[in-house]
């Protein structure tokens, strides 16, 4: 009837993914329940305005003039990006540009899951080792770095599955 009929590696794959994606969505949650403390806010906007506020009576006292202008607006300028920065990345959930992308994070969840009732899914692909073919391949390591010693194929594992 209702029952999805699949493999047990298939299946058990499918349960770590929903396991992983609620996981995932409970950290997610954790972002949008628990603001960044107001008070805490709330001193470095006041930390921000003096720093604002004092740096170019400080640096004009000890630097020349040019100096003092390009170094205290520069680490003004350092400091309220970061600040703004912060701001963006306190609420990551929503339709402006720095937002996560969640409607495309569930299309490609939804997507994932519909592969399962594919009937492609429910074996696994078949491979046959041709003796003539398979050895002259070039062997690429997961990085996509060529594989510059055959010693891995020594191992008495590989060397009765390749054979």
């Amino acid at each position: 009837g209702g029952v999805l009929e699949a493999p047990p590696p298939v299946l058990s794959r499918a349960y770590q993914e929903l396991s992983r994606g609620i996981v995932n969505l409970q950290n997610a949650r954790k972002i949008a329940d628990f603001p960044f403390p107001f008070p805490l806010v709330q001193a470095c906007s006041v930390a921000m305005c003096l720093h604002w506020g004092l740096v170019p009576l400080v640096c004009s006292m000890a630097l020349g003039m040019f100096v003092a202008f390009l170094v205290s607006f520069l680490l003004v300028l350092f400091l309220w990006s970061h600040y703004f920065v912060a701001l963006q990345l306190e609420c990551p959930f929503g339709t402006e540009a720095n937002d996560l992308p969640m409607e495309q994070m569930q299309t490609d969840w939804n997507c994932s899951l519909s592969q399962l009732t594919r009937v492609a899914s429910k074996e696994p692909p078949k491979f046959e080792f041709d003796e003539s073919f398979h050895p002259k391949l070039a062997l690429v390591m997961s990085d996509g770095s060529p594989c510059t010693s055959r010693q891995f194929l020594s191992s008495p594992t590989l060397s009765a599955a390749a054979a």
